[in-house]
């Protein structure tokens, strides 16, 4: 840890370095700021800059976020919604993002494969016990409780 705190200047260099390098922020980015002692009310002349210049942009972040976890997470809204607020990015953003990112039917798909591999992981006999845990697992991969038991029922008849 820097004992002495940086200067705008060098925080900016090592902010638009991290920014390039991969999709943040700017929740992330004030906060790196504060861990490197830049005070508060620079935070936003900072913050500014850095969209200025398109190394941020909390819409290009939710719209990556959305598709990797989603596609490579197998995580559903919910989940992904909670994920982004925590990161303090726009509600209309996160919704425009969760919209445009992910096909209702990718998703339905994507549901239904992830359950079916569990079911078959659970010994592959639908009893009460193993809809209980499909269900449980689902819920906490963040899907939504009407696809849960659309992808419930599919299984159920297979």
């Amino acid at each position: 840890m820097n004992e002495t705190p940086l200067s705008i200047p060098e925080a900016i260099v090592r902010l638009e370095t991290l920014c390039a390098r991969g999709e943040h922020c700017t929740y992330e980015l004030r906060q790196k700021l504060l861990q490197w002692g830049i005070p508060p009310f620079k935070h936003q002349d900072v913050i500014e800059h850095l969209i200025r210049k398109h190394f941020v942009d909390d819409r290009r972040f939710a719209n990556a976020c959305v598709r990797t976890k989603f596609n490579i997470n197998g995580w559903g809204r919910a989940k992904i919604e909670i994920w982004l607020r925590c990161r303090h990015v726009d509600y209309d953003i996160i919704r425009e993002a969760l919209k445009t990112q992910i096909d209702p039917v990718d998703y339905s798909a994507k549901l239904l494969t992830m359950m079916t591999t569990k079911f078959h992981s659970l010994g592959g006999e639908f009893t009460f016990d193993v809809r209980q845990k499909l269900y449980r697992f689902a819920l906490h991969k963040g899907f939504e409780v009407e696809v849960v038991m659309e992808a419930l029922s599919k299984i159920a008849e297979d």
